[in-house]
């Protein structure tokens, strides 16, 4: 038979029971307040969430965020599945579901449909929660759309401004505050000679022919913020020297700092070649200002007038009305333009400095006048860029050497009618000349006396006049 329990085991008994109640109302009430805030961070979030079933993809629940972001109600989202909206394979969908809910993997990228067809990339924060004793995913979507149009814009503006960079025909550098180069454009792949990559990371003074002139010309930018045209010569890997003029200024990081020089490289090489024109012509005209003969350049091969002094206004014509024109009109003829070419270019071609020629050219005023031309070539790597002439009017000269011609026809005609005999001896050459008369009358021909020389008078002289003269 079965012992009554005691007075105080009874009590002790309802202390139990009263304990485990307690208990079980503060687990339910633990329990409620869990629940509670689960809703509360769950449906009261503005991040778009649901709760995904990985067994069979079924969307078990969905927030308000997640309501207005698909454009579907809350009955009819927790009817889909989720393949439903990620467009992805269903195969590929649940490979990503399985490694989720095995905390392989959290973060995911997927394309999510909306209500309205429109496709939007999104980022997928998915871990696993156990709702009620089942595994569930718990996952946080991120819109990234407006992230990658964001990101797009960023790229076609950074490719946009790297576009304008290599289209820039100055050599653009960025150094270091080491003095490091950080980066470089295609012109100063160009200027050096050398591919981008084994430009960037070494020190910018040792592309100069003076690396000191170098380094301070940067050092300056640091100190003062900036430079302008600083001349130095860039050494290209084939040892040409190129001069350039460096203007160049800090930037400054998002914080702030300053990261760096930005510089830019002009080559000056033209423009010294074009100073150095200059001052050779500024020479030729202070020479050539007191000559009568006209004097020109004429840029090759175009044979256009690009410069010439004071005399050349005796053919007429001001300098507004020849320079930067073709000598065409300073010829009589357009035959004579074409020869005076051929000419040029023949002596061109067989290598000579120098042509002389004369030709017929015409004043402004239309009258012809004889022209001693003598043109000198300027060549730059063995091509011929320019020519320098000088014409000279010889009409006064032509008409004193035909008189001259003539009065020696005349002379030599009347001195075969008298049948002298004349000979010439030019005492400081030694040069002697005889007539055929001459010859004749010693009664020989004057072929047969070559060569002749003063000698040949002393030996047809008879001794007694020889010692007379």
């Amino acid at each position: 038979m079965t012992e009554k329990p005691t007075y105080e085991e009874l009590e002790k008994r309802i202390q139990e029971l009263e304990q485990s109640e307690a208990d079980r109302n503060q687990m339910a009430n633990t329990l409620r307040e869990s629940e509670e805030r689960y809703k509360s961070l769950f449906k009261n979030n503005y991040f778009v969430m649901m709760l995904i079933d990985p067994d069979n993809a079924d969307i078990v629940d969905a927030n308000p965020a997640a309501i207005s972001y698909y454009g579907w109600s809350h009955e009819e989202l927790i009817k889909k599945k989720i393949t439903d909206i990620n467009i992805f394979t269903k195969e590929k969908v649940f490979q990503e579901m399985e490694r989720a809910k095995k905390g392989h993997r959290q973060q995911f990228l997927f394309r999510h449909r909306l209500s309205n067809g429109e496709i939007r990339d999104v980022e997928v924060y998915s871990s696993p929660i156990t709702v009620r004793g089942k595994k569930l995913l718990y996952s946080i979507i991120h819109d990234l759309s407006k992230r990658k149009k964001m990101e797009e814009e960023l790229n076609e503006a950074r490719q946009y401004n790297r576009g304008l960079i290599e289209a820039n025909l100055d050599a653009l550098v960025t150094i270091s505050p080491k003095g490091k180069i950080t980066d470089v454009n295609k012109a100063s792949e160009l200027i050096t000679g050398l591919p981008r990559k084994e430009i960037i990371g070494t020190d910018f003074s040792n592309y100069f022919t003076d690396p000191d002139a170098a380094r301070k010309g940067y050092q300056q930018v640091f100190r003062d913020g900036y430079v302008r045209d600083y001349p130095l010569d860039i050494k290209h890997c084939d040892e040409k020297v190129i001069p350039v003029l460096y203007n160049a200024s800090i930037y400054t990081d998002s914080q702030g700092n300053v990261a760096g020089v930005f510089a830019a490289a002009r080559d000056i090489t033209e423009l010294k070649k074009a100073e150095e024109v200059k001052s050779a012509r500024d020479y030729l005209e202070k020479l050539t200002s007191s000559m009568w003969d006209a004097v020109f350049s004429i840029k090759m091969p175009e044979r256009v007038i690009e410069w010439c002094n004071d005399s050349f206004k005796l053919i007429g014509y001001e300098p507004i009305e020849y320079i930067g024109k073709t000598t065409f009109f300073l010829y009589a003829e357009s035959d004579a333009f074409l020869n005076f070419g051929n000419k040029l270019k023949n002596a061109i071609s067989t290598g000579k400095n120098v042509l002389h020629t004369e030709e017929l050219l015409k004043r402004k005023n239309g009258k012809i006048f004889t022209a001693e031309i003598t043109a000198t070539f300027n060549r730059e790597n063995d091509e011929v860029i320019s020519v320098t002439s000088m014409i000279r009017d010889v009409t006064e000269r032509k008409k004193m050497e035909a008189a001259l011609q003539i009065s020696e026809e005349r002379l030599d005609l009347a001195i075969k009618g008298a049948g002298i005999g004349l000979w010439d001896w030019n005492i400081q050459t030694g040069e002697t000349v005889f007539n055929e008369r001459w010859a004749d009358i010693v009664g020989y021909k004057l072929e047969e006396l070559y060569p002749v020389s003063i000698d040949t008078w002393n030996n047809f002289c008879h001794p007694d006049d020889l010692k007379k003269s």
